[in-house]
């Protein structure tokens, strides 16, 4: 947990059926934490977690349970004080006094497979005219707040402006926001360029980068470690 982390008064959380839980061994990994659901509570002290793998946890276990509410990210230590493997694997934790909204790392990012449209001038400076505009299909492999890692069949220059179309998992609305190629990433085969990019945050871009912010933080179960 963050030395910055905000403590929220005893256990004022809605626990609410299928709501999205990660849930990691505190001892164990990042690379061991799983995504699950609460589908039950019992006054307000425990709760029930389906979706982990049968047999990942054992009643004693600690672990550290993270969730997304509206514009912050909860999270708490706990045990394990059941589980069963009797058809849907089912896990009981307790629930603390205290729970704790996490002040995230600007780093902090996700996972994701998103086709975008990259924009850029053949030239090093801004286009003049459509003339002057390449265009290349990508993939942006994740995402944070400040940029993304964009996979394309060819190389982009570092330090190239380029502009960015793309849509979020779950929407059906377009975004376009500019960027700079910060620089190039290993490559996951010889075909394949990575390129570490990072979002201009000048005024004209703060609304997209606020929505942005925004669905990051209700789909942080889903974050990777630094």
């Amino acid at each position: 947990m963050s030395n910055q982390a905000r403590v929220r008064g005893p256990r004022r959380f809605p626990f609410l059926r299928s709501f999205p839980v990660s849930v990691q061994r505190a001892a164990g990994p990042e690379e061991s934490r799983q995504l699950g659901k609460v589908v039950g509570t019992v006054n307000g002290e425990r709760v029930i977690v389906c979706g982990l793998d049968a047999g990942v946890l054992t009643p004693g276990d600690e672990v550290i349970v993270r969730m997304a509410v509206g514009g912050e990210v909860l999270g708490f230590r706990t045990k394990v004080l059941e589980a069963s493997s009797v058809g849907t694997a089912l896990f009981m934790l307790a629930v603390p006094e205290k729970l704790e909204s996490l002040n995230l790392r600007k780093a902090e990012r996700l996972s994701l497979f998103v086709e975008a449209e990259v924009q850029f001038s053949r030239a090093q400076a801004e286009a003049k005219s459509a003339a002057d505009l390449a265009v290349l299909q990508g993939m942006m492999v994740n995402l944070s707040r400040g940029g993304c890692c964009l996979s394309t069949k060819r190389p982009i220059s570092v330090d190239q402006p380029i502009r960015l179309g793309f849509a979020l998992p779950g929407s059906r609305h377009t975004y376009h926001l500019g960027a700079k190629v910060m620089r190039h990433l290993d490559r996951p085969h010889p075909s394949v360029f990575v390129q570490g990019v990072r979002f201009d945050e000048r005024a004209e871009h703060q609304p997209v980068l606020a929505d942005l912010n925004q669905w990051i933080t209700q789909n942080l179960p889903l974050a990777l470690p630094d």
